[in-house]
């Protein structure tokens, strides 16, 4: 679902990046599949060719360099866990093994109608 995708900010200068950030993914259906692609800014010519292989141009821009991606199906998701769950990242490179930590939860409401009465709930939608 290209509508949802996002980008996260860059950490420059860190070969163990910590993120903490937090996305709400409102598309987001029983089977669907979450794609995680980790990229290097970087300024060389393999950024141009990551962009023709993936397709995307306007998510790949010059100098982002792929460092690895993961594919998610709900299956790998332990929507209950307390803490994060670790997946290896595919296409990282030959020999390299490489790891995101990532922390999921289903949400039953958007977190700022949680214990909203309905009437205030229907205002802020219009």
């Amino acid at each position: 679902k290209p509508e949802v995708a996002f980008k996260t900010q860059v950490i420059s200068d860190c070969l163990e990046p910590i993120w903490n950030y937090t996305q709400i993914v409102p598309a987001y259906s029983s089977g669907d599949v979450i794609v995680l692609t980790v990229l290097d800014f970087d300024e060389s010519p393999q950024a141009n060719i990551n962009a023709e292989i993936m397709g995307d141009t306007s998510f790949f821009k010059s100098g982002d360099a792929l460092l690895g991606r993961a594919m998610l199906s709900e299956d790998d998701l332990d929507f209950e866990a307390l803490d994060a769950q670790e997946f290896r990242l595919d296409e990282s490179g030959k020999g390299t093994k490489a790891y995101i930590s990532v922390q999921v939860r289903m949400l039953s409401a958007w977190p700022e109608f949680i214990g909203k009465p309905l009437h205030d709930v229907v205002f802020e939608i219009e």
